[in-house]
């Protein structure tokens, strides 16, 4: 009996629950947004994501702050004629939006917010190509997310023909690089760890992200990793697609609870 109890033991592992990882995919829409002030720029909070087809709501808020590399502050090489050029110094920028679908925009410093392209995600301005300012969204969750996709509005695209943006995972250090004062972009990430676009599917306007290891992060920096010249970028966002990792677990098997109840048994029998 003792021989047959070691057995049923070195099977139960085998038998015993199993688990996975699983994701799903969630969706927030600025069209769910709530305009607010943050540090005194406008800003927009979606408190939860939009629920998906077949799929609950994920209890993870959203929050969209505006940046770029627009002060010139501590340049001593500002040229008032086109200051612009030489733009390092990342601060905060204004979040702005238009229609029933609150297309998300940035306006810094040097742009004007009724100007068309200038209230956009640019990397530049529509009037003057020495104006480089590269434009970035702070995507703030309140969760660790995994970054999928973003769906743009309206887009203006380069001499290139390409949308030339990406996103990159930043921790509070970095954030806190941005609010300094001090610090440009290169300061702050190394753009060749950014994550590009690929797949842009036209009749939903939406760019997956080319992201195969998973990298997660609660913030994100979506924007434009290079300067404008005659390479003028623009785009609207409209929403923004993450996953979050869940681990499953699987019930017992009907042949672990089987040998636990021979195990039982057999102790039974054999303290008698």
């Amino acid at each position: 009996m003792k021989k047959f109890l070691v057995a049923l033991v070195a099977l139960l592992p085998m038998a015993a629950t199993a688990s996975g990882s699983t994701s799903t995919t969630y969706w927030w829409s600025t069209q769910n947004g709530v305009d607010g002030v943050n540090n005194g720029f406008n800003d927009l909070t979606i408190n939860n994501s939009d629920e998906v087809v077949g799929q609950p709501f994920a209890n993870i808020g959203l929050n969209i702050t505006g940046w770029s590399d627009h002060n010139p502050a501590n340049d001593p090489t500002n040229i008032q004629s086109n200051k612009e050029a030489y733009d390092q110094t990342v601060g905060q920028a204004h979040i702005y939006h238009w229609g029933s679908s609150k297309k998300v925009g940035v306006v810094n410093s040097d742009e004007n917010v009724n100007t068309s392209g200038d209230h956009a995600i640019d990397n530049g301005t529509s009037n003057n190509s020495y104006w480089a300012d590269q434009d970035m969204v702070l995507l703030s969750f309140t969760s660790s997310v995994v970054l999928k996709g973003l769906q743009v509005s309206w887009q203006d695209l380069g001499s290139d023909g390409a949308l030339n943006i990406g996103a990159i995972e930043v921790n509070q250090s970095q954030v806190a690089d941005m609010k300094s004062g001090n610090k440009s972009w290169s300061d702050i990430f190394d753009s060749t760890q950014m994550l590009s676009i690929s797949d842009y599917i036209d009749t939903t306007q939406y760019y997956s992200i080319n992201n195969p290891s998973q990298r997660a992060s609660s913030m994100w920096l979506v924007g434009f990793y290079n300067e404008g010249g005659d390479n003028y970028d623009a785009f609207k966002l409209m929403g923004v697609g993450g996953s979050k990792m869940v681990t499953a677990v699987s019930e017992p098997s009907i042949f672990a609870l089987f040998a636990m109840g021979l195990m039982l048994i057999g102790r039974r029998k054999f303290r008698a």
